[in-house]
């Protein structure tokens, strides 16, 4: 079997996905929210 690892990651969040490339199945999926670390007008935000 071949598998295939996808991976999105963004300003807030990422994403990474695990699927068997012949059928298309999910075997593994995670998401995860980052902290905006961005300084803003009134200071650091806070996590």
């Amino acid at each position: 079997m071949k598998y295939t690892i996808g991976v999105d990651y963004g300003t807030l969040s990422g994403r990474a996905l695990l699927v068997e490339v012949e059928t298309g199945k999910e075997y593994f999926s995670l998401f995860l929210s980052f902290c905006d670390h961005r300084k803003r007008k009134e200071g650091f935000h806070q996590c």
